[in-house]
């Protein structure tokens, strides 16, 4: 059993700690990855509500393999890797696929434990929850499956830490375009919250030929780097007094697509009176704890309008990841514009600077030479 710094959550109202763990022996199939870069997701700071504490957070993990273990063929030691979601590998819709909708995804993703109920870490000999999205790499070390790998080509120039943008939120963002709505030149688009998902969604709109798009949010920065990134159209919510009359006379037949990041209450409503009829309306984010949301479905039924809660961009990871990769080296996503990098000794300055809208897409630095 190896031991490693983690950064380790105890209770709800407290900061992360930075502590030691100790990482559990591998399992067939698992890969021992040795983290040199790591995102924050806004689920990173939400699942303190759903996951048992203490627990090590984190689920955009980058680095190198350090161990394989027995089955596993397609890594070995050394293997630049994105660790991606969880998911059994198992089921129907991962045989078919589509890990996305694993049957056991939200088990994976927020127990805190292997599959098989076993848990990944402990400290001072006591188990913790870890396997956060099977990996928790807010820690120097993370067990993953190797199902759940994604290799980056030793050829590849792109620096780790806009790597570590990829595998949650943007992946979800650009997701949605690319597989949920599956825009392939000509929509038109209204995206709620322009955060890490929303612009990530606008970038690959533009990216994939949309002919309008539109951000909405309050925040005058955010809307402005929405434009530069692809928007054709900007509303700012605190400025305008309603929003659906703005969206009605841009689109006076309604939007065929609509994604609400937001999470807020009255965005949400915004975005359900702006569809089209036959309309498609994405949710992919969870609800702020402090929003009240009172659904009335004759919003939907009367344009016969379709409302969908996404996972992951509805996205196979291990095969989106790196064509979004692709993307970026061609200069079509510019993920960089989304990036602000902090060393790992500074996780809690970095959600702070998130949660304030300070930065978009924070990402720790684990190589040594940055702490």
């Amino acid at each position: 059993m190896m031991t490693c710094e983690a950064w380790v959550r105890r209770a709800k109202e407290l900061p992360f700690e930075r502590t030691r763990i100790e990482l559990d022996e591998l399992r067939a199939g698992e890969v021992l990855v040795e983290l040199t870069a790591t995102g924050i997701c806004h689920m990173d700071v939400e699942a303190k509500d759903i996951v048992p504490l203490p627990a090590v957070f984190g689920h955009e993990g980058v680095g190198r393999v350090a161990r394989v273990a027995s089955g596993v063929q397609d890594f070995a030691i050394g293997d630049r890797v994105v660790m991606t979601y969880a998911a059994c590998g198992s089921c129907s819709h991962c045989r078919e696929r589509a890990p996305y909708h694993c049957d056991d995804s939200w088990e994976l993703t927020f127990s805190g434990r292997r599959g098989d109920g076993s848990a990944t870490a402990r400290e001072n000999g006591e188990p913790i929850s870890a396997a956060f999205f099977q990996q928790s790499s807010f820690a120097r070390y993370a067990i993953t499956p190797a199902r759940g790998l994604a290799r980056v080509a030793p050829s590849l120039k792109i620096d780790d830490t806009l790597l570590a943008a990829f595998p949650c939120g943007v992946l979800t963002g650009a997701g949605v375009v690319a597989r949920q709505f599956g825009f392939s030149g000509g929509e038109a688009l209204a995206v709620f919250g322009v955060g890490a998902v929303g612009l990530s969604a606008i970038m690959a709109a533009r990216k994939l030929g949309a002919r309008s798009i539109v951000a909405v949010d309050v925040r005058a920065e955010r809307l402005a780097l929405a434009k530069e990134l692809g928007a054709t159209h900007v509303i700012n919510a605190a400025e305008e007094p309603d929003v659906v009359a703005r969206l009605s006379h841009l689109f006076p037949r309604g939007l065929p697509f609509v994604l609400d990041t937001s999470g807020n209450a009255n965005a949400f409503q915004s975005a359900m009176r702006s569809l089209a009829t036959g309309g498609r309306m994405a949710v992919c984010i969870l609800p702020a704890p402090m929003e009240d949301f009172q659904f009335k479905p004759f919003e939907l039924f009367k344009r016969a309008a379709a409302l969908e809660a996404v996972s992951f961009g509805s996205a196979e990871a291990i095969r989106f990841v790196p064509e979004m990769i692709s993307w970026y080296e061609r200069g079509e996503f510019p993920v960089d514009r989304l990036v602000t990098v902090f060393p790992f000794s500074n996780l809690n300055e970095a959600i702070a600077a998130s949660e304030s809208g300070a930065v978009i897409k924070p990402v720790l630095d684990l190589r040594p030479q940055f702490q």
